[in-house]
């Protein structure tokens, strides 16, 4: 859309009568100390009920196929991928049906005054301060959305920051493993910046999150924040979803990394490296800090980025979900004797692993080895 002219339009309401209806909203209750910590926040919590799976496939263009537009050449030289966007993952109508929806109470009845109440709590943390709700979707409509992005996610890459974070905390357990991505969490944060400049998401590195569920079995359902049942299932990238780009701001920015990479350090204001427009219907992937010590070394050496202030127009939509990843050691006794790499893999390890302080192996080659070898078991 054309900003400029947003500029001189007057706000015309964000609802619309004339959109699919996407299911029903029911309150749901956080299992164990969570809830305490969502209900310091404000944040409301939901599920999503009877929704219409249909409405969750990718809407492509006539003729067209849903293609990415990579974000990392903007990103370098700070090696930072995948990351990308992707278009029409959903269609107009089913991103106007999740705004009205959300702002329309529990039963999404936008003609229905007496419960025609926005369900978004205030989230307010320091410098971010925004609307702010969570809801649990079905297995079905995580599935569907999944089915779009998951094509287009690039594993090695997801390998590549996996063992740059693992590098980072000095982690030398095994490293013989395998990813599988496991879709999209169920649990999605849908969060709205309001017109005026004031509401934004400071900048700052996306952790990692276990998949959510729900209680079963029982009349009152909770929603379960870690629902991987023992498994390493945990996500490396983050998914945003745009509802609405009927506004001017609200850029997703990304800024340099304070390594001095490219002279920027704390104190200084840092330098923006790249700027996404929301365009409805869009999703925006990029990776996430696993684990505190990532998540450290991650505000140090990868581009950080904001939610900036939405200026003018209609508030801000967005969803933030994340791309999900089981995590599984190889069983090398499966695999073919005649293959040297495996007859011989545990006296390469112990050669390396002593030595990763040592000034006589230059970490880098350390670590090429390392993701090359992975890359070799795959």
């Amino acid at each position: 859309p054309d900003q400029e002219n947003l500029l001189d339009q007057s706000t015309e309401s964000p609802f619309s009568t004339e959109s699919p209806s996407i299911g029903l909203l029911e309150p749901l209750r956080i299992q164990g100390e969570d809830a305490s910590f969502a209900g310091s926040m404000g944040v409301p919590t939901f599920a999503l009920r009877n929704a219409n799976v249909d409405l969750f496939q990718a809407e492509k263009p006539q003729g067209d196929t849903v293609v990415a537009r990579g974000l990392e050449g903007c990103l370098q030289p700070h090696s930072h991928g995948p990351a990308f966007v992707l278009d029409h993952v959903l269609s107009p109508s089913t991103c106007q049906g999740l705004i009205n929806l959300m702002e329309s109470g529990t039963n999404g009845d936008l003609h229905d005054d007496s419960v025609n109440v926005s369900s978004f709590g205030k989230f307010s943390a320091g410098k971010n301060n925004h609307g702010a709700m969570q809801v649990l979707v079905s297995s079905e409509v995580a599935d569907a959305v999944a089915k779009t992005l998951v094509p287009h996610i690039d594993m090695t890459k997801v390998h590549e920051r996996m063992m740059e974070q693992r590098l980072s905390a000095n982690d030398n357990d095994e490293v013989s493993s395998t990813l599988t991505c496991m879709g999209l969490n169920r649990r999605w944060r849908i969060y709205k910046y309001a017109p005026g400049g004031q509401e934004r998401f400071a900048p700052h590195i996306d952790a990692g999150f276990p998949p959510s569920g729900e209680t079963s079995g029982v009349a009152e359902k909770e929603l379960v924040y870690d629902d991987s049942n023992g498994r390493s299932i945990v996500s490396r990238l983050t998914v945003l979803l745009y509802l609405n780009d009927d506004f001017v701001g609200g850029e997703t920015n990304f800024f340099a990394p304070a390594d001095g990479g490219d002279g920027a350090v704390d104190d200084e204001e840092p330098r923006m490296i790249a700027s996404v427009r929301p365009v409805q219907g869009s999703a925006l992937i990029f990776p996430q800090g696993v684990g505190e010590d990532a998540v450290t070394y991650a505000r140090q050496h990868w581009p950080l980025h904001e939610g900036s202030p939405v200026l003018r127009g209609n508030p801000k939509y967005v969803i933030r979900s994340d791309v999900l990843f089981l995590e599984e050691p190889l069983d090398l006794s499966s695999t073919p004797s005649h293959d040297p790499l495996f007859q011989y893999d545990h006296l390469v390890r112990d050669t390396f692993r002593p030595h990763l302080s040592s000034s006589v192996i230059d970490p880098l080659f350390y670590d090429t080895w390392r993701i090359c070898t992975i890359h070799k078991w795959e």
